[in-house]
C-alpha cells in the first residue's frame, strides 16, 4: 500500500452549506489527517460544473474527487473509509471511522424513522399542555 504524503495529493470536496452529508464527511477526513480542499459550489461556478459533469448534470454533494481521479458521490461514512484505505491513507488513522455514526448515515430509512419519532414526541409533549 502506498503512503500519500506529496501536499498536492489531496482529496476535493465539493459541498454546499445547506447539505446535512458534509459535515460529517468534513469530520471524518479531519479525524484521519485526510489533506482535502473545499469547495463551495455554490461561490465557485467552475466547481459546480465540475459535480455537474461527474454527476450527469446533477448538483449531488458531497462529491470527492481523489488524487488518482477517482470520485466519490455521497457516501456513506463506511464507503468513504473504505475508497480511503484504498487509496494508500494509513488504515490505522481510519479505525472507528463510519463506525459510529455510518450506521444512520447508510440507510436513510433510518434517519427517517428516528425523526418521526421525535416529531411524534414533541407532539404528545405539547398536546398534554
Amino acid at each position: 500500500m502506498q503512503e500519500l504524503t506529496q501536499e498536492s495529493q489531496h482529496v476535493t470536496v465539493y459541498g454546499r452549506p445547506s447539505c446535512p452529508m458534509v459535515p460529517p464527511v468534513l469530520h471524518a477526513l479531519d479525524v484521519a489527517a485526510v489533506p482535502y480542499v473545499y469547495v463551495d459550489i455554490r461561490q465557485s461556478l467552475e466547481g459546480r460544473e465540475h459535480v455537474r459533469a461527474i454527476n450527469h448534470g446533477n448538483e449531488s454533494v458531497p462529491t470527492l474527487v481523489f488524487p488518482d481521479g477517482t470520485t466519490l458521490t455521497e457516501p456513506g461514512l463506511g464507503a468513504l473509509r473504505k475508497k480511503l484505505v484504498q487509496s494508500g491513507y494509513a488504515d490505522e488513522a481510519l479505525q472507528g471511522v463510519g463506525a459510529q455514526a455510518g450506521f444512520i448515515l447508510r440507510n436513510p430509512m433510518t434517519v427517517v424513522a428516528i425523526l418521526t419519532v421525535v416529531v411524534m414526541l414533541i407532539y404528545v409533549v405539547l398536546s398534554r399542555l
